[in-house]
């Protein structure tokens, strides 16, 4: 019976979320076709109007579209072409480091290799049967 119930309610929620998907696929698409017939682009630069105050008159003359406005517009592109730069730069040295840490490694193990083969053949030279050689002679009785 609670199997049932569950069923049930998943059922209910999959059927309540679909309907939802499709009433906001139609708002939205209402929504974008009413932008597209007002998404005109302005002739003329924005300007303030005549009762703007002396302050706002200025910064709109001389800092944000005037003479500051290009060489903060400039300074903006030369921070973003250093940022670029030393990422570049950061990437380049990572790629080495990397490159020189392989060739360590490749290195480190040769001489491990090398050690293994030395030690291999110590091991097989020492297991080799010495032949019996009898004692001389000394005389002594």
């Amino acid at each position: 019976m609670k199997r049932m119930w569950v069923i049930t309610a998943a059922l209910a929620g999959i059927l309540f979320a679909r309907a939802g998907l499709a009433d906001d696929v139609e708002t939205k698409d209402a929504a974008d076709g009413a932008l597209a017939d007002k998404a005109d682009a302005p002739a003329t630069p924005p300007t303030l109007p005549s009762q703007a105050s002396e302050r706002a008159t200025y910064v709109h003359e001389n800092i944000a579209f005037g003479k500051q406005g290009d060489a903060r517009r400039a300074a903006h592109a030369q921070a973003q072409d250093s940022a670029r730069d030393a990422r570049a730069h950061a990437a380049n040295a990572a790629a080495h480091a990397a490159a020189a840490s392989a060739a360590g490694a490749a290195s480190s193990d040769a001489h491990a290799a090398a050690g293994q083969t030395r030690a291999e053949t110590a091991r097989t030279t020492r297991s080799q049967p010495t032949p019996y050689v009898p004692p001389t002679n000394t005389g002594r009785r």
